[in-house]
């Protein structure tokens, strides 16, 4: 298995000579971020890990998750399907945390508690909707190549 954090473009040579490493089974997870605050996270576990494994750190000028339809596409064209798509945190998500701390600020505390009771009713987004959260999680598995 292999987890693709943060695709861009400069990754594909390196990820293709992984990938052909690997069994006629096998998966990678691509995990993506939609905002700038998460998008450096993953930039810097990303850089930290190939640290780790001996290589230079690159890092993109992408935007976040722009390159995310491009790296399905190439997974798919390498056999691997799209099995199952998460998201943290989606639009109705930020609608109620956005809520919820306008409440705080009007001192109505019992609203906030309520919204941000809301907000975590919807935090997980599972299929395509999950590409508008904050945080994208993709299984794509490739079976007998």
């Amino acid at each position: 298995m292999l987890l693709w954090a943060d695709p861009t473009p400069e990754d594909l040579p390196e990820i293709a000579g992984l990938l052909e490493t690997f069994s006629a089974e096998s998966a990678v997870l691509v995990l993506s971020g939609q905002q700038k605050k998460i998008f450096s996270r993953l930039r810097t576990f990303r850089n930290v890990f190939r640290n780790v494994r001996g290589t230079s750190p690159r890092l993109s000028c992408a935007a976040p998750a722009a390159f995310l339809k491009e790296t399905l596409e190439w997974l798919a064209a390498q056999g691997f399907r799209e099995r199952v798509w998460y998201g943290i945190g989606g639009p109705e998500y930020r609608f109620w945390s956005r809520l919820a701390y306008l409440a705080e600020r009007l001192g109505r505390e019992d609203r906030a508690d309520q919204f941000r009771a809301r907000a975590r009713t919807v935090l997980l987004v599972q299929g395509e909707a999950a590409s508008s959260a904050i945080l994208v999680l993709i299984l794509g598995i490739r079976r007998n190549r």
